[in-house]
């Protein structure tokens, strides 16, 4: 059952870092508009799974997330309109176990830069990304998992829709460095283009220095079948209809990784509205 979040309060600051460690991170919001100046470090621990929604902000520099070790539980990232250039460096340090999603549905435009960084042993991330662009709009979107310890676990999912003459770019990088035994890291990009003049890319790399890995990726980017549109038209739904129903059904599912009712209908509402 979803429910309404509440805002997290830091335990300390020491120099240009901030501490929730320690603290009940179970269905909060970390307002980083909240942050003192010049944060650059933001540490998070909690005994039991955390679940937390993100509202970022744009800064002049890029903020480093260190999970301290065994912490387990979800990320959301909640984007606003002026988030147009992001950087942002995650550290998973030994036992951490974190699930990121991002529901982008805003009219705006992005440069967003993210890495995961897997630094302890037994660490794992999931990354889930749902994004629409229209409007003549921009997005770019590159993320990084960087395997720096053995026996790590990473899995990048990216879903696109673009309308009219937009931009859509999904750039990925899986690196598994050397002596890294046992890491797995995976890429699935897929992106569905209803407009000829739009601009989609979806751009997957692996970077193996290590024999004894898992590591795969895949994309897909294209329009939608003709057979499903005329299957959906012969039965009475307009072309445009259907097109809102096969965007919705394909970028909705992230909404549901969302605990937080508030932010839930926010999101249904902007996909809706855009649709």
């Amino acid at each position: 059952m979803a429910e309404n979040f509440k805002t997290a309060i830091f335990n300390r600051i020491e120099d240009h870092k901030i501490f929730f460690d320690g603290i009940n991170l179970k269905n909060v919001i970390i307002d980083e508009n909240a942050f003192p100046t010049k944060i650059r470090e933001v540490y998070l621990s909690a005994m039991q799974p955390i679940n937390v929604i993100i509202k970022v902000a744009e800064q002049n520099h890029s903020i480093n997330y260190i999970f301290l070790p065994d912490t387990k539980g979800k990320i959301i990232h909640l984007l606003a309109d002026n988030v147009e250039r992001l950087d942002r460096v995650y550290r998973l340090e030994e036992g951490v176990e974190i699930d990121f999603a991002t529901a982008d549905f805003n009219r705006a435009n992005r440069n967003i830069n993210l890495t995961v960084e897997l630094v302890g042993a037994k660490a794992k991330t999931n990354w889930f990304l749902s994004a629409l662009v229209d409007q003549q709009h921009s997005k770019i979107y590159d993320i990084s998992f960087l395997h720096k310890h053995a026996d790590t676990f990473a899995d990048m999912q990216n879903y696109g829709v673009i309308i009219d003459d937009s931009k859509l770019f999904f750039s990925g990088t899986s690196a598994i460095f050397e002596n890294m035994k046992h890491a797995e890291t995976h890429q699935t990009a897929k992106i569905i283009i209803f407009d000829d003049r739009a601009v989609a890319k979806a751009d997957p790399i692996l970077v193996i220095h290590h024999n004894d890995v898992k590591a795969s990726h895949a994309a897909t980017l294209g329009k939608v079948n003709s057979e499903h549109l005329y299957y959906m038209q012969s039965r009475g739904i307009s072309e445009l209809e259907t097109k809102r129903l096969i965007t919705k059904g394909y970028l909705e599912p992230v909404i549901k990784f969302i605990d937080d009712q508030e932010t839930a209908n926010k999101l249904t509402l902007a996909l809706e509205e855009a649709l």
